[in-house]
């Protein structure tokens, strides 16, 4: 096993936060993931819900339980931001107190970028184009949404992969230029989240 290591104490500084921007590219995704998935449900799985006894009620659950995940998050978040300005107070860096004080600054404009339904042209377009293509494999399917879904051909498939990226790729970037000292998402070519 090695040596006995040396027993001593260490100062403990509560609420630093060293890995913040870290911590925020993570919400920031898991967000935008939210939204892109909100927006599935909207524009695909309603069509098969509503041929279910009662899928209109599973529907609305389900969309409610995204709802409720999308505010347990910003609850997260601004229970967080709210420790920055103490937080500040441990920092030698001019560099960490600005990104902490921006973050606490902005807090409510990033949970806005999750909560508006707004369109997305570029998004709009690979949507538009998917749904289209899903028509027709629901007419040569039973309607079965797992079946349709899977029996979809790969360029279709791609079609739906690249609406779902871009609603994610515009949310991230839009939380990112909210903060642009925690330079979020930096080390990844831009447009890519």
């Amino acid at each position: 096993m090695g040596k006995a290591h040396r027993g001593g104490e260490l100062p403990l500084a509560l609420n630093r936060y060293a890995g913040l921007s870290r911590m925020l590219e993570k919400n920031v995704y898991y967000l935008a993931g939210l939204v892109a998935l909100e927006q599935w449900y909207r524009y695909v799985r309603r069509d098969f819900f509503n041929g279910e006894e009662l899928g209109y009620l599973v529907y609305n659950g389900a969309l409610d339980n995204l709802r409720l995940a999308r505010g347990e998050r910003f609850k997260r978040l601004k229970a967080v931001a709210e420790k920055m300005p103490e937080s500040i107070h441990h920092d030698q860096s001019d560099t960490i107190k600005n990104r902490k004080l921006e973050f606490y600054q902005n807090i409510d404009e990033i949970c806005r970028v999750f909560e508006d339904h707004q369109n997305l042209p570029s998004a709009n377009k690979h949507r538009d184009s998917f749904l289209e293509a899903l028509e027709v494999g629901k007419k040569d399917e039973d309607s079965d949404y797992i079946a349709v879904i899977q029996g979809l051909p790969e360029a279709v498939s791609t079609k739906g992969t690249r609406w779902l990226d871009a609603i994610v790729d515009n949310r991230c970037q839009k939380a990112a230029d909210l903060l642009p000292a925690m330079n979020l998402f930096g080390h990844r070519k831009k447009g890519e989240c």
